[in-house]
C-alpha cells in the first residue's frame, strides 16, 4: 500500500467540499502548550480521536511529545509507550470514516512503529534532525510532512530573540526547507511524497510569523509541494488581535489565520478546533461558489 498516496487522495477529496483538508490534533501529552494532560490518559486519547472523526476531521495528527518552546525531548520508548495504543485505535477509526491518520514525531524509531501500525505519514517538527527519519518514511511509501524549524524545541526562545535572525524570512525558510528536503530525497523519499509547513512560530518572531502567513502563494510556488499551515491557537495570533487570551480562548483568531491560509491554497490547516474550523471553510467555500453580488 502507498501510504502517500492515501494522504493526497483524502486532500484531494477535501479539497472539493471545502478548499482545504482538516487536520485534528491529538496530543498525547501531560504538558502541550494548550492542551496538555486532557489526551494523556489513553482512554481520554480514544475519546479525542472519536470527537475529531465526529466533527469532521480528514486527518488525525497524533503526537507523544510536545512541541512548545522549551520542551524536554522524551525518549522514544516512552513516546511509543503514550501513543502506539492510540494509533491502531485511531487508524481503525479513520479508515471507517475516510480519514487517515500521521503521526507528530522526529524520532525515527516512533515513526517506524507507527507507520507499521497504519499511519500514512510523519509530520516532523524537527526539519529532519535526524536523516535516519527519511530511510522510515521511505521504507514505508509514507507522506512526509517536514516543517521548517532552527534548533530542537528545549533551545527555542522567546519572540524578541530572533529579530534580525532572517535576512528574508520566506526566502531563508524556503532554502532551509529545499535543504531538508533534498537529504531526505536523498534517502528515498520522492518529492511527490513531501508537503510542506513553514512552522509558524517556530524559532521565528510573530512578525515573521506573520509574514509567512501572508506571503503563502509565493512559498507554494518555490517549493511546488501542498503547504499545511499550524496556527492554531499559536501565540503570535495574540500580537495580531487586541489583548492577550490564553491558548483555549484564541478560536476566533485560529479561524481567521485558517481560512486566510485556505484562500491563499493552504491543502492542509492543523487546528485544534475541528468543527469549528470546517463549518468557517464550508462557509466560505460555499459563498464563493455563489459568485459576486448581482445587482441587474
Amino acid at each position: 500500500m502507498n501510504r502517500a498516496r492515501s494522504l493526497f487522495a483524502i486532500i484531494q477529496r477535501a479539497s472539493t467540499t471545502r478548499g482545504t483538508a482538516v487536520m485534528g490534533i491529538c496530543n498525547v501529552t501531560p504538558d502541550s502548550f494548550s492542551d496538555g494532560g486532557q489526551s494523556f490518559d489513553e482512554e481520554d486519547a480514544r475519546a479525542r480521536v472519536d470527537v475529531l472523526l465526529q466533527e469532521g476531521a480528514d486527518i488525525l495528527d497524533i503526537g507523544g511529545e510536545s512541541t512548545r518552546p522549551g520542551a524536554a525531548p522524551v525518549p522514544a520508548s516512552v513516546q511509543l509507550a503514550r501513543v502506539l495504543g492510540v494509533v491502531r485505535y485511531a487508524v481503525e477509526k479513520a479508515e471507517a470514516a475516510g480519514a487517515c491518520v500521521t503521526i507528530d514525531t522526529a524520532s525515527p524509531e516512533v515513526a517506524r512503529a507507527c507507520l507499521d501500525a497504519g499511519a500514512c505519514a510523519v509530520n516532523d517538527v524537527s526539519c529532519l534532525r535526524d536523516d535516519a527519519l527519511a530511510d522510515e518514511i521511505a521504507r514505508a511509501d509514507a507522506a512526509f510532512i517536514l516543517m521548517h524549524a532552527r534548533g530542537t524545541q528545549a533551545e527555542m526562545r522567546g519572540f524578541s530573540d530572533y529579530r534580525g535572525a532572517y535576512d528574508d524570512v520566506v526566502k531563508n525558510v524556503v532554502d532551509e526547507w529545499r535543504a531538508a528536503a533534498e537529504r531526505a530525497m536523498a534517502r528515498g523519499v520522492p518529492h511527490a511524497s513531501l508537503l510542506m509547513d513553514p512552522g509558524l512560530g517556530f524559532a521565528k518572531t510573530a512578525a515573521q510569523s506573520a509574514d509567512l502567513l501572508r506571503c503563502l502563494p509565493e512559498m507554494a510556488r518555490a517549493v511546488e509541494v501542498p503547504i499545511v499551515i499550524g496556527a492554531s491557537r499559536k501565540s503570535f495570533l495574540t500580537k495580531l488581535t487586541k489583548g492577550d487570551p490564553a491558548p483555549a480562548e484564541r478560536l476566533g483568531a485560529s479561524i481567521g489565520a485558517a481560512v486566510h491560509a485556505s484562500l491563499l491554497g493552504a491543502q492542509v490547516v492543523r487546528v485544534h478546533d475541528v468543527k469549528a474550523t470546517r463549518q468557517a471553510l464550508e462557509v466560505v467555500k460555499a459563498l464563493a461558489a455563489l459568485g459576486g453580488p448581482d445587482h441587474a
